[in-house]
Parts: C-alpha cells; structure tokens; sequence
C-alpha cells in the first residue's frame, strides 16, 4: 500500500471520529448549558478549536510514523484506531437520551 493511501485512510477515520464526535457530543447536552461552571472554565467556542488541533496533530503524528516507515508502525495504527474506536462509544455515553435508550434497544433486541 502506498503512503499517500495510508495518509488518505488515516485523515478519513480521523475525520470520521471527530465527526461522529460532534455529532453525538451535542445530542442531549442541553443540560450543560445550565451548569454553573467555575470563572476559570474555557469559554464554549474554544472547545471546537481544541478538539481540531487535537486531531489535526494526531493526524501529522501517524503520518510522520507512516513516512519515517515507523517499527512499530501497526502497533501504532491499531492503538490509534483502538483510541478512535473508544471514542465513538464515549461520545454517545454522553448523550443523555442515548443513555437512557440503550438498555431499551438492547432488551427489545433480544427478545
């Protein structure tokens, strides 16, 4: 495979993970909006910047691993595609209304 695919691959799921990470951070967070939160606590338009230069800087990090031809290069890849995956589930513990369906939609399901 060569490493413009890998560079293409790696921005894809990175962006699939953020993107399903915004998704899924806004559902059922009305309730933080009216949170009293400490005078130190970061106004709310930063977290979106943050987030992007998190990922953006996870992005450079695989791709320079995937340019230097990396030793541990598939160890790398999977303990990033594991973080990515340990998102996804994270972000939607977070939506109250998913949270409180889950359990529904499994029991349903089994039976």
């Amino acid at each position: 495979m060569s490493n413009n695919l890998k560079y293409f691959l790696t921005a894809l799921c990175i962006v699939a993970v953020a993107a399903l990470g915004s998704v899924f951070t806004g559902l059922g967070q009305e309730w933080y909006s009216l949170l009293t939160k400490p005078t130190q606590w970061p106004p709310d338009y930063l977290f979106p910047i943050v987030w992007s230069a998190i990922y953006i800087l996870a992005f450079f990090a695989i791709c320079y691993c995937i340019k230097q031809s990396a030793l541990n290069l598939k160890k790398i890849i999977i303990i990033a595609a594991i973080n990515g995956v340990m998102n996804v589930p994270y972000y939607l513990s977070k939506s109250f209304d998913f949270f409180l369906c889950l359990p529904y939609t499994i029991f349903k399901e089994l039976h």
